[in-house]
């Protein structure tokens, strides 16, 4: 008997511990919700970047200052929850992402950190004097690879189902291969000698260039020329079948990505373009700070942590198992 009391008390405080705990619902307004994401600071979850329950579902990372803290770059965390706001997880703390030994004095809040298709390496940037380190963290090890230092902040995105990472922007395409780790400069390649943002499609196998009203379609191996389609802005779907566009006054919408004019759903009002990304154009979308959302959905969804730390670089990640099976969020109520 006092077995089975012992054992259904361990049972019982285990579950108390894993149980989910929804947002708090804190203000609603004509187009959107705010929530407060459960933040406990006596329970905070260190996440595995290999663990099957994160691999379970699509996940939002972000950086993040917790509220006891002095809200600095020192301080600046890497954070991760679901797309329904619950399982707040530490992702990276501020000793491993700016270790001692590399310098650092500001960063920027719009540029995503962007995980691997394998969940295992996190590229971000962080300013080094006037420039900016493309830096590579291996949730792993904990090494700190920089890749490369150059003026601007990059635009990261992987291609060959994660043996290259590119960085884009200020004029310039760089490669990094994951296995020789070397870095080169790539938009020659593709006859160009300034590139953007690239984006990945098929995988990673082509690259997607937009450029002069035109967005264009090459190997990636061997910048040969696929196709060539009319379009003027937009980000790409993960799963590459519609782009996400910004309208009028904060309207949000997606095309098909062979008919770039032609609206295939509307989103409601209030995400922004910074951090934009979609896992697909009928599955959820998130833009800068944790705004969530669907084409089902009646408002925005902004999730908010305690205190007055700035969300920022936020990204999805766990994507790759969803891109053909789909994923959403259930309805709005």
């Amino acid at each position: 008997m006092i077995r089975f009391v012992v054992i259904f008390v361990l049972t019982t405080i285990v579950s108390a511990c894993d149980r989910v705990v929804p947002p708090t619902l804190t203000m609603e307004a004509e187009t959107y919700r705010k929530y407060l994401v459960h933040y406990d600071p006596d329970n905070i979850k260190k996440e595995q970047w290999d663990d099957p329950e994160i691999m379970s579902t699509p996940r939002i990372q972000f950086t993040w200052v917790e509220p006891h803290l002095e809200d600095n770059i020192s301080n600046l965390s890497l954070w991760s929850i679901k797309p329904d706001g619950t399982d707040l997880r530490l992702v990276a703390t501020p000793e491993e992402l700016m270790p001692a030994h590399l310098e650092q004095s500001r960063y920027r809040g719009e540029v995503p950190f962007v995980r691997s298709p394998d969940n295992r390496y996190v590229a971000y940037a962080m300013a080094h004097g006037i420039y900016y380190e493309r830096r590579l963290l291996d949730l792993k090890t904990k090494e700190v690879i920089v890749m490369d230092r150059r003026g601007g902040p990059p635009n990261f995105m992987w291609f060959k189902g994660g043996r290259y990472l590119t960085f884009s922007g200020t004029g310039s395409l760089v490669q990094y291969d994951m296995e020789s780790q070397e870095t080169k400069y790539i938009a020659d390649r593709f006859g160009k000698n300034y590139i953007h943002r690239a984006f990945a499609y098929d995988n990673g196998n082509q690259m997607v260039d937009i450029q002069d009203g035109v967005a264009t379609f090459y190997d990636f191996d061997t910048g040969k020329v696929l196709k060539e389609i009319p379009n003027t802005h937009g980000v790409l779907t993960l799963d590459g079948k519609h782009w996400i566009k910004e309208g009028k006054g904060f309207d949000t919408y997606a095309t098909s990505v062979l008919e770039p004019d032609k609206v295939a759903y509307e989103y409601p009002t209030g995400m922004v373009r910074s951090s934009l990304q979609a896992i697909s154009a009928d599955g959820i979308i998130v833009s800068g700070g944790v705004r969530v959302v669907t084409h089902k959905h009646d408002k925005i969804m902004v999730f908010r942590l305690p205190g007055d730390g700035y969300i920022a670089n936020t990204a999805l990640y766990n994507t790759r198992p969803f891109l053909e099976s789909g994923y959403s969020l259930p309805e709005s109520e």
